[in-house]
């Protein structure tokens, strides 16, 4: 059997069972804890509208975007109380799944 160009890392179990990881699976995006601070894009989807700036205090529930995804308009709101730490978008921003639009204190 030849040997795929495509796998990086060799695994074997118990000596007995060999399996390997595409390079799809190595280079993938690694896990972190999401935090109600956070406020991060659910969906690739189009900034519209920033409702607040840094420095802003905001209240859990407060609107902070209007991001429009899949033809829809979405109102992200706080999940907590806070203060409005950055603001890593801008207004016309194309952003992709897992990016993280707003901080907060």
């Amino acid at each position: 059997m030849s040997e795929e160009k495509d796998y990086d890392i060799l695994v074997t179990i118990d000596g007995e069972y060999k399996t390997r990881f595409i390079k799809s699976y190595c280079n993938r995006k690694p896990w972190h804890k999401v935090t109600p601070q956070e406020v991060e894009s659910f969906m690739p989807g189009q900034i519209l509208e920033i409702c607040v700036k840094v420095g802003d205090t905001v209240k859990k529930g407060d609107e902070l975007i209007l991001f429009k995804a899949m033809k829809m308009n979405n109102h992200i709101k706080a999940a907590v109380d806070g203060k409005v730490k950055a603001v890593n978008i801008a207004v016309g921003d194309n952003v992709p799944k897992g990016v993280v639009m707003i901080e907060l204190e």
